[in-house]
């Protein structure tokens, strides 16, 4: 969302465009935000959700990995238990 924000592209629907908003003023924060969050716990404390991801084919790393912003250039979608690329 970020990125469409930043190319002046509209935001669709008012919670988009709560979130993007929220990003903006919290993206010096995102490390923060994401070790404190449920997920950040999961991943640094390796718990069931842990395994779901490594059946997914996906490696977790770290708290400051899933921080990164742009990391990835793909869109991941929960199909039948496992993420899967969106095409």
């Amino acid at each position: 969302m970020s990125a469409l924000s930043a190319r002046g592209i509209d935001h669709t629907a008012p919670d988009a465009a709560v979130a993007a908003e929220g990003f903006h003023a919290l993206r010096g924060a995102v490390r923060h935000m994401v070790g404190a969050s449920g997920s950040g716990h999961e991943l640094a404390d390796g718990v069931m959700a842990t395994a779901r991801i490594e059946a997914s084919g996906l490696v977790p790393t770290s708290v400051a990995d899933a921080a990164v912003l742009d990391a990835v250039d793909l869109v991941p979608v929960l199909r039948d238990g496992s993420f899967t690329r969106f095409e």
